[in-house]
């Protein structure tokens, strides 16, 4: 995250990085971090936090290549959008077919009725940084979710 955090300060974009406090000394630009570097770091006490305060600071989630941690998070802010408590793009960076065997459980749950046709379209794929960019700028929040209210719940992003 630190390169992405990097190329993105030096081509004019803001970051915001969100760590929990438990984490720092695991990463290594954390525990000194620069702004002029890495953007602002704001240091929360636990990941629940962490998670909130990303949703009401973004405008879109992309996932590039990653974990556990990374899956986890993903399948977290798209389970927001079906209930309802964002609707912000979700994109999936699939580099060189990282989330093939993804997508395809995804496919898979939709033709297995788990998920319904219109949800699966919550989350798209891009394969190169361009697309990833068309992929927001064209994000259409499909109709079938469930639109709930989570006033207490909602991150300020409708």
């Amino acid at each position: 995250m630190g390169t992405v955090a990097r190329s993105t300060k030096e081509n004019g974009g803001e970051v915001k990085g969100i760590i929990p406090r438990a984490l720092i000394e695991r990463e290594q630009e954390c525990k000194t971090p620069d702004p002029a570097l890495f953007g602002e770091t704001v240091i929360v006490e636990d990941m629940h936090t962490r998670k909130r305060l990303m949703a009401q600071s973004s405008s879109a989630f992309v996932a590039l290549p990653g974990g556990y941690g990374t899956v986890e998070e993903l399948f977290e802010v798209i389970t927001w959008n079906q209930l309802g408590i964002h609707s912000l793009p979700i994109v999936i960076f699939n580099v060189d077919g990282f989330y093939d065997g993804l997508t395809n459980w995804i496919n898979h749950a939709v033709k297995s009725g788990f998920i319904s046709s219109d949800n699966r379209k919550i989350i798209v794929e891009a394969t190169s940084a361009a697309e990833v960019i068309e992929k927001i700028e064209n994000y259409i929040v499909p109709e079938g979710r469930l639109n709930l209210n989570w006033d207490s719940e909602q991150p300020d992003k409708k």
